[in-house]
C-alpha cells in the first residue's frame, strides 16, 4: 500500500482497506493460528471433537510462523484452539507477535483467564477477545460444556477482563441446550460492555462425524429467535429485496467468499488452509513461503466454476442462505451440493421475512412482497 494513500485518507478502517485494498490482490491480510487443538471443555456441538491431537508446535516453531507471516505482509493475526490459554507458553507467543507489532484478535472460552495474563493484557493490549457464551446460568452452561463448575470459571474471566477495561465480545451459540437463554446472554453482554453476537451455525466435525447436529435448533426455533431480534430482522427484510445476481450468468463462482483471498488460517501442525474449516494438509508453512501457498490456492478455488446443475446460482434465495461451499462439503461431500436444513431453514425466512410487516425495516424494496 502507498503512503500517500494512507495520508490521503483513501482507507479510512481497517475494514474499508481490507475491501477496497486486500480483496482487489487477493492477499491474505488475516491469519487465524490455530495454537492448539486441545481444549479443557467438552462442548457438545465442537466441531473439533474428533480432531487428531498430534504433538504440539512448541513455541520456537510458532515464533518463526510468526516471522514469516510479518514478511509475508499479514496485518492481524486472530489466535484460536481449541482453548489457547490451555497452552502453558501462550502468554510467550502472544507477546512475541504483540512486539512485532500485528493487530491481535483472541478467541478463547476464557474459563483458563488468570490474573497474571491479564496484567500481561493490560500492558499488551489485544484488539478484541472474543469470548464463547453458551449460557447465562450454570446449568444451560454446563449443558453444554460438560464440565461442572466451568459457567463460574466464565463469570470469573468475564468479570477480570471487565475490570481491566479490556474490550470484549460475546459470542452467543446458540444450541438446542441454551436457547432459551439468549435474550439474557445479550443483556449480560451489554451489562459488562461487550459486544454481542450470536451464531446458530453447526455443522459436522472436521473428520465428518455428524454427531454434533443432533444439539442444532430446529429451524423453526431459528426462526422464533429472529423474529425477536431487531438487528436480524433488519438484516433478512433488507437481503430478501436482492435479486440472485448469477441466475443469468454463464460461468458461477463457486466460492463467492474470502476462500483464497484475504484470510488464511494455519492450523496447529503448521499446515495452511484458505478457509478455516477447510482443513488442508497440502502445504506447510514451515517448509513454503506464504506468497508460495497462496498462489496455489489461488489456482485451484479463486476461479472454480460450478458445474451447471448447482442448484444454488438459480435460487432466488441466495441472499437469504449465502451457502457455504465448506459447510456443504462437510454436510454432502460435495462444495455445490446444498445441506437441506440450511436451504428449508432459508425457505421458512423468506416466507417470514416477505412479509408487509417488515416494510418498515426495508430501505430498498425491489420485490413483490406479501400481503400478510
Amino acid at each position: 500500500m502507498r503512503d500517500e494513500e494512507l495520508s490521503r485518507g483513501v482507507y479510512s478502517s481497517i475494514q474499508d482497506t481490507q475491501l477496497k485494498y486486500w480483496e482487489k490482490i487477493r492477499h491474505p491480510f488475516v491469519a487465524g493460528l490455530e495454537l492448539t487443538p486441545k481444549c479443557n471443555l467438552q462442548c457438545v456441538h465442537c466441531y473439533m471433537k474428533d480432531y487428531p491431537t498430534q504433538q504440539l508446535l512448541p513455541t520456537d516453531k510458532w515464533k518463526f510462523i510468526i516471522d514469516k507471516l510479518f514478511d509475508a505482509g499479514i496485518l492481524v493475526l486472530y489466535m484460536t484452539g481449541g482453548e489457547i490459554l490451555s497452552r502453558a507458553d501462550f502468554s510467550d507467543i502472544y507477546v512475541y507477535a504483540k512486539k512485532k507489532g500485528f493487530i491481535i484478535e483472541l478467541l478463547t472460552n476464557i474459563t483458563m483467564l488468570t490474573p497474571e495474563i491479564v496484567k500481561i493484557f493490560e500492558e499488551y493490549p489485544p484488539a478484541t477477545v472474543s469470548i464463547s457464551v453458551y449460557g447465562i446460568s450454570a446449568r444451560t452452561y454446563e449443558r453444554v460444556t460438560g464440565i461442572r463448575g466451568s459457567f463460574e470459571k466464565f463469570l470469573a474471566g468475564v468479570n477480570m477482563l471487565r475490570n481491566a477495561d479490556l474490550d470484549m465480545e460475546l459470542k452467543f451459540i446458540g444450541l438446542r441446550e441454551n436457547y432459551m437463554d439468549f435474550f439474557e446472554a445479550e443483556d449480560f453482554a451489554i451489562q459488562n460492555g461487550g459486544k454481542f453476537k450470536y451464531n446458530f451455525e453447526i455443522f459436522p466435525t472436521l473428520q465428518g462425524s455428524s454427531e454434533a447436529i443432533k444439539h442444532r435448533l430446529a429451524n423453526e426455533e431459528i426462526l422464533s429467535i429472529e423474529t425477536q431480534y431487531e438487528q436480524t430482522i433488519r438484516v433478512f427484510a433488507n437481503n430478501i429485496c436482492n435479486d440472485n445476481c448469477f441466475i443469468n450468468a454463464d460461468k458461477v463462482p463457486v466460492f463467492t467468499c474470502n476462500v483464497a483471498s484475504t484470510l488464511c488460517y494455519i492450523d496447529s501442525l503448521g499446515y495452511v488452509s484458505p478457509c478455516n474449516k477447510m482443513r488442508l494438509k497440502s502445504y506447510n508453512i514451515m517448509e513454503h513461503d506464504l506468497s508460495y501457498i497462496w498462489q496455489k490456492y489461488i489456482e485451484e478455488y479463486a476461479y472454480m466454476v460450478a458445474p451447471q446443475d448447482y442448484v444454488c446460482a438459480k435460487c432466488p434465495r441466495i441472499h437469504i442462505c449465502s451457502p457455504c461451499p465448506i459447510i456443504n462439503y462437510l454436510s454432502t461431500g460435495s462444495y455445490t451440493k446444498p445441506c437441506k436444513e440450511y436451504c428449508e431453514l432459508s425457505l421458512l425466512r423468506t416466507e417470514e421475512f416477505s412479509k408487509r410487516k417488515y416494510d418498515k425495516y426495508r430501505t430498498n424494496i425491489n420485490i413483490a412482497l406479501t400481503n400478510t
